[in-house]
């Protein structure tokens, strides 16, 4: 390119005229200075105002020439959010607008509804809204150049977000242009008022730059600023939040395979391949690649408990995590694996065999007794066979066979005599048996037995009741014999009476028929 010294440049054999910044005002001069990255803090309630740049003298200006020209705002943000479905911000305003001040562009702001959104990637976003100029009062000296974000209890961020600052533009006209810095960012105003004989030429500035040997810059070789608050360098994508110096990151989808290099937080419950489901993990991701296969590491931390987490991997798949142990849970060999000193579980010494004593008893081995013992509870004796010798110990499960299979006598007989009964368990029948030497005369219901201490309730009875004279036992066939018979009945729930009346005699004794029994619900103990 060649400086013609008229106004114009020689481009690949072509006169050209380009934009010269210095006295060209309409047509895709950036007319906003930037204030670098601006953090918009989410809004809970009110109403916020935040600086994002300011307009130019030159924009000023040429509201005061009359311009009816539409005009245009356009900036990138990088937001966790969608602002196609988000009301990010309420408005964009300059000098106040409808908020006070002196009105310098009208009542016109630039409203969220009148936003295009357009996504470029790694949740940067680009937003441009035009609209026609309402010119409004004269603008004076005191008019403010400020260029605010309005955040509304309505529309407001939901979460945090940053207007990029090497984004902000403000032009006339609707051809949507690339960012350039506006020549307030780069010069004092008043140096762009010099004179052209005080500006150097391009030939001039050429000439400077062979003296001191200049050589461009590989581009293969630089970190790039990706102007999302991320650089690449060597390929590699770094995200600067995560280096320590800011706060870290928030993940809380996709796997734990995908995440970045460096640290974040992750959320666990809401993502994949992490150490569990429950925490979230404070994650740090190493990268290795000079040798054949890509080496990786991750170290997850829990946030709520002392829990640490590892894995690697070696260019083909990760690892399964493994959980690193509490030092102060496990067991600790205080000396060689051989244990030549005593090794302690949570502080206190294991028991080993060479300190037991003798004579201890071994409970898998018989044990033979040559004198009396004492034990301080009873013994439990393991015997699983059926024929005892007479120098076994009975033990507690025979002697309870026993005990179920043997006769009972019942107490409080109400008519005298011996009651006894003996518990079926297996039919649930309680088999009876009575004696008594009486002379009473027993009426229908009258009260042979209570069960009522035994069971719960008697089911069925079989069995009769029934009285003899004594002296003619010896020859029931003569007709001096007496016997009174009646049927066992029952009283509910658990008492056992006569069916019907019997006569009284002299000498007579009572009994119930062989093999007189009932049966039962279930037992009271």
């Amino acid at each position: 390119m060649v400086d013609n010294k008229d106004g114009t440049e020689q481009l690949n054999g072509v006169q050209v005229k380009p934009f010269n910044k210095l006295s060209d005002t309409i047509g895709g001069r950036n007319l906003a200075t930037s204030l670098g990255d601006v953090l918009i803090t989410a809004l809970n309630s009110g109403w916020s105002n935040t600086l994002i740049g300011t307009a130019t003298p030159e924009f000023f200006k040429i509201i005061n020439q009359g311009t009816t020209q539409p005009i245009t705002i356009s900036f990138e943000i990088n937001t966790p959010d969608d602002p196609t479905k988000t009301h990010l911000f309420d408005r964009i305003e300059i000098d106040g607008c409808a908020w006070g001040k002196d009105n310098a562009i009208g009542t016109n702001y630039f409203s969220i509804i009148g936003f295009k959104w357009l996504e470029i990637g790694n949740s940067v976003w680009k937003g441009t809204y035009t609209l026609q100029y309402d010119q409004g009062s004269g603008v004076i000296v005191n008019d403010g150049p400020d260029i605010n974000l309005f955040q509304t209890g309505v529309n407001k961020a939901p979460h945090n977000f940053t207007v990029l600052g090497n984004s902000l533009c403000l032009y006339w006209g609707t051809q949507a242009i690339d960012w350039t810095p506006a020549p307030e960012d780069k010069v004092n105003v008043s140096d762009m008022r010099k004179p052209a004989s005080d500006v150097a030429g391009i030939e001039e500035v050429n000439a400077k730059q062979d003296k001191i040997g200049y050589t461009p810059a590989d581009d293969s070789k630089v970190v790039h600023d990706n102007h999302d608050g991320t650089i690449t360098a060597n390929n590699l994508h770094y995200d600067l939040s995560k280096t320590g110096l800011t706060p870290i990151g928030f993940y809380n989808s996709g796997s734990f395979n995908d995440l970045p290099l460096g640290t974040v937080m992750t959320a666990a419950t809401k993502m994949t391949d992490g150490p569990d489901r429950v925490h979230n993990f404070t994650t740090t991701t190493f990268y290795f690649n000079s040798w054949g296969n890509v080496r990786k590491a991750q170290i997850a931390i829990a946030d709520s408990e002392n829990l640490m987490y590892f894995r690697v991997y070696t260019g083909v798949s990760w690892n399964s995590w493994t959980l690193l142990s509490d030092d102060s849970k496990v067991a600790h060999l205080s000396g060689a694996n051989n244990f030549d000193t005593v090794p302690t579980v949570n502080n206190n010494p294991l028991l080993l065999a060479s300190s037991l004593p003798a004579d201890l008893a071994r409970t898998r081995q018989a044990q033979t007794f040559t004198a009396q013992q004492t034990f301080s509870i009873a013994p439990v004796i393991n015997d699983a066979s059926k024929d005892k010798g007479d120098n076994q110990a009975a033990t507690m499960a025979d002697l309870k066979s026993v005990e179920n299979s043997a006769w009972h006598q019942l107490n409080n007989v109400p008519l005298g005599g011996i009651f006894l009964y003996r518990i079926d368990r297996s039919s649930k029948r309680i088999y009876i048996s009575y004696s008594v030497d009486s002379d009473v005369c027993i009426k229908s219901g009258t009260t042979i037995a209570n069960f009522s201490s035994i069971v719960n309730s008697i089911l069925t009875i079989s069995g009769s009741y029934f009285q003899y004279d004594l002296n003619d036992l010896d020859d029931p066939t003569t007709s001096a014999f007496y016997s009174s018979v009646t049927k066992l009945s029952l009283s509910s729930p658990a008492q056992i009476t006569a069916g019907g009346n019997v006569l009284s005699h002299t000498d007579v004794h009572a009994s119930l028929t062989d093999k007189a029994y009932f049966t039962y619900d279930s037992l009271v103990n």
